[in-house]
Order: C-alpha cells, then sequence, then structure tokens
C-alpha cells in the first residue's frame, strides 16, 4: 500500500526535509499544495488493513524504560495497547501494567489512602505524573483492568474498586469530569438503571453518572483539553452504553448527542486535502510542519471519530482518508522522537478502528517472557451484563463476567542485546525494533494534556 501511494510518500520525503531545516513553531507550510492531495487514493480493504497492522506492530515495539520516561508517557502506552504494552524496568522487560499493579517504581504513578478509597496524586503540569483527576483510572478501565485487580501502594494491597469508590467521593460541580466519567460508566454501569443510581461526593450533592454526562455535555469544548476530544471521547462511550442498554436520549443525554453530532460534522468540515484533520480541531481549518503536532490532532481527531461514527459509517471515504494520512504520518516517525500522548492516542484510535472493521488485532508478545497464559479477553462494554443485588450508589459493584488480570511475567527477559550481540547471533530469535536508542524512543510529552 506505501508503494501504491507513491507521490504521496515523495511528499512526505519533502515534509521530513522541511521539518529539519525549519524546526517546530516556524511558519506554516502549504502542504495543500502536494498534486493529488485533493483526490487521495483510497485503498483496497485489504491494503487498508495492512497498513493498520503494520503501524500497530511496530510501534508496539517502541519500548519505552522507567529511567526516561515517566508514568504519563507509560501509562499513554497502556491507552494504547492495555496490558500488552511492554517497558525495560532495571535493564528486563516487563509487561508495564502488571508491574505497576504490582508496586513495580514508575515515576508519576502515586497513590495515597483517600477519605473513602484510595486516591491517585494529581501531578498537573509535571510531565511525569498524572494530569488530570482519574487519568490512571480512565486508563485502566479502557485496558480492562478488572475491578478487583490489585495495586500493591507501599507494601499494602488495594483493588481497583477503591479508586472507583475515591473517584465517586471526588465530584464536585465544575469538575473536569471527563476521565471520572470514562472510569465510572465503565466499573459502576451493569444496566439501564444504575446511570440514575446516586451516592454523596465530597460537596454534599447527590451525583450519579447521568449526571456527570450533563455536567461534560455543558462545557465548552474548544476550551476544554486537547480540542475537547477527551470530553467527547467520555461522552461517547456513556452514550454509547447507554443506548444500548435502551436508554432514551433526552435531558442531558440529548445535550451530549448534540455535542457529539456537531463535532463530527466540524472535523470533516475542517478537514485538510490531504486527509488530516485540522491543527486547530473545531476552530478553524489548519495545518503546519510540525509532524507531532499533526499526529497529536489527528490522532486525537481520529480516536474521537471511531468511536462516534456508527459501524456503518466507518468506511466512508472522508475518514478513511484521515485514517491512511495519520498511517502515513506514523509510518514517517518511525525513526524519529514522537511525544507519547500524540503517539499512543493516535495509535489507540487506529486500533479501535482496526478491530471495529476486521476483528481483533494480535499483539506482539516478546518470547524473553516466555507467557504460560494468554491475557484476558477485553470486556464488552456495549453488553448490558447482570445487574448487581444490591447498589446503593456508595460502593459500586463488580461488573458482570469480570476477567481475570493477565498473569505476570515469571521470567523477565534479560538487559537487550547490543548491536555485536545482534549481529552475531543470526539464528537467536527476532528482536523487536527497541530498545530504540534515544532518538527512537517516545520523547517526553509537550505541556500537559
Amino acid at each position: 500500500m506505501w508503494a501504491s501511494l507513491a507521490s504521496r510518500a515523495s511528499w512526505s520525503a519533502v515534509l521530513v526535509a522541511v521539518l529539519m531545516v525549519a524546526g517546530c513553531g516556524s511558519p506554516a507550510f502549504d502542504l495543500d499544495s502536494s498534486p493529488g492531495a485533493a483526490q487521495n487514493q483510497l485503498p483496497t480493504d485489504d491494503q487498508l488493513k495492512a497498513m493498520l497492522d503494520d503501524v500497530l506492530s511496530f510501534n508496539q515495539q517502541r519500548y519505552m524504560n522507567t529511567i526516561d520516561h515517566g508514568a504519563w508517557q507509560i501509562m499513554h502506552g497502556v491507552l494504547a495497547y492495555g496490558y500488552d504494552t511492554y517497558i525495560y524496568a532495571d535493564g528486563k522487560l516487563v509487561a508495564a501494567m502488571q508491574f505497576g499493579l504490582d508496586g513495580g517504581h514508575i515515576d508519576g504513578f502515586t497513590f495515597r489512602p483517600g477519605t473513602h478509597g484510595l486516591d491517585s496524586i494529581l501531578e498537573a503540569g509535571s510531565k511525569r505524573g498524572q494530569g488530570h483527576d482519574d487519568q490512571w483510572l480512565a486508563i485502566m478501565a479502557q485496558a480492562n483492568v478488572p475491578i478487583d485487580a490489585t495495586i500493591v501502594v507501599n507494601g499494602t494491597k488495594y483493588t481497583v474498586r477503591d479508586l472507583v469508590t475515591e473517584a465517586q467521593w471526588g465530584l464536585y460541580e465544575g469538575a473536569e469530569a471527563s476521565w471520572t466519567l470514562t472510569s465510572l460508566n465503565k466499573y459502576l454501569i451493569h444496566s439501564l438503571e444504575d446511570y440514575d443510581k446516586t451516592w454523596k461526593a465530597r460537596d454534599g450533592g447527590e451525583w450519579s453518572v447521568a449526571r456527570i454526562v450533563e455536567m461534560e455535555a455543558g462545557y465548552e469544548l474548544n476550551q476544554s483539553a486537547c480540542g475537547g476530544t477527551h470530553r467527547l471521547m467520555s461522552m461517547t462511550g456513556a452514550l454509547n452504553k447507554y443506548k444500548s442498554l435502551g436508554g432514551k436520549v433526552e435531558g442531558g443525554w440529548l445535550l451530549a448527542q448534540q455535542k457529539i453530532d456537531g463535532a463530527i460534522e466540524r472535523f470533516r468540515e475542517f478537514q485538510n486535502p490531504d486527509g488530516s484533520f485540522s491543527t486547530a480541531y473545531m476552530i478553524r481549518p489548519g495545518v503546519t510542519t510540525d509532524i507531532t503536532r499533526r499526529i497529536n490532532t489527528t490522532g486525537h481527531t481520529v480516536e474521537f471519530l471511531v468511536q462516534a461514527l456508527p459501524q456503518q459509517r466507518l468506511r466512508e471515504p472522508w475518514l478513511v482518508r484521515g485514517v491512511v494520512a495519520l498511517c502515513e504520518m506514523l509510518k514517517l516517525s518511525e525513526s524519529l522522537s514522537v511525544e507519547c500522548g500524540s503517539l499512543y492516542h493516535a495509535l489507540h484510535g487506529l486500533l479501535i478502528y482496526r478491530e471495529k472493521l476486521y476483528g481483533k488485532w494480535q499483539p506482539f508478545t516478546p518470547p524473553e517472557l516466555n507467557r504460560e497464559v494468554a491475557p484476558a479477553p477485553p470486556v464488552k462494554d456495549d453488553a448490558a451484563g447482570t445487574p448487581p443485588a444490591e447498589n446503593a450508589g456508595q460502593q459500586p459493584a463488580p461488573p458482570a463476567d469480570e476477567p481475570a488480570a493477565p498473569p505476570k511475567a515469571e521470567t523477565p527477559a534479560p538487559a537487550p542485546p547490543t548491536p555485536k550481540e545482534k549481529d552475531d547471533s543470526p539464528d537467536s530469535p527476532p528482536s523487536p525494533p527497541a530498545p530504540a536508542p534515544p532518538s527512537n524512543e517516545p520523547a517526553p510529552p509537550p505541556p500537559q494534556e
């Protein structure tokens, strides 16, 4: 597929040259002038699948490490690849999510006893720790970490449930609750009635997941994180599940639906001729020479669109062009240092898209880990599940048929071989493209999302 788009590949090479000379923050370069940009050649279905698999496989093997990277970077990796995110810790290759849950040290993956459970420490602006309330919990939810999974904090065992109850307690009117909504929608909702079950939060008010949706829908998207895409994705996840359970779209739910529908049309309206999406999100058309910025904005936009659009719209040409443009940017940046939030939000969107079109993607498991048991299958969030027998909203019940946590890697791999060892061992198992040298590793993040 890459070869079939030769003219665009040539244009990509020109773009890299411009980036090397001009750098970030340079005057905008007119990407629309590329030959044939307005008439992108769409891939066949097989080509699109191969393109997605290639990008997902390569970047899964761009390993991070606990020295150069903090929880902000590593947890974004978990957002994309879940339990199949691997990092180097103390020279050994480990599964990042399980390593963190077991108490392994990841700078910024920090918790403390809370008023009603376990509190994840907010370190906004640190570029190592949690940047938003309940961000780590939301990533665990999207990685299908079970509600009863153990979290070891300073030698004491807690569970994800303790994070959930603390998140419920921490709500207040005016809170940035996008990540809280994603978390509670996953862990509290088993039936339609659960959306209206209430609990008392620290502000003294009665809260429900439905109330959070209404609050989130009332915010101005263009003043929200990453162009409003996080808010849109949290509302989309809640609305999709609510409708699958037979919910009637009215009140706060209707406002959320209108915000989502309006955003889809706005993103499409401002799409660039090369297929990428506006670097100004929904404010106006926009493009830049900064490829990381383009991956960031197109990646977040695609991540939202593939969750918000119904299955029958996923092959519409404008969306396919956006996906192809994102794949090509990621292909182009394989030898570059790419900021982690941009990289992994893009990959998360592509993984969702790939699995919606073609079924389960098969992740890479490093042979060094020698897993004996495959990771647990993902939970189907669109299933109604079994309503809990008793739930007053104070203590959430575990979801029905919750999978067990994937097994830990009992025998981590040794430190990666040096280039010489690789050359002298042609018969050894093939190694992934990482541990990448610094230029190939995901870079530290830009200003906090």
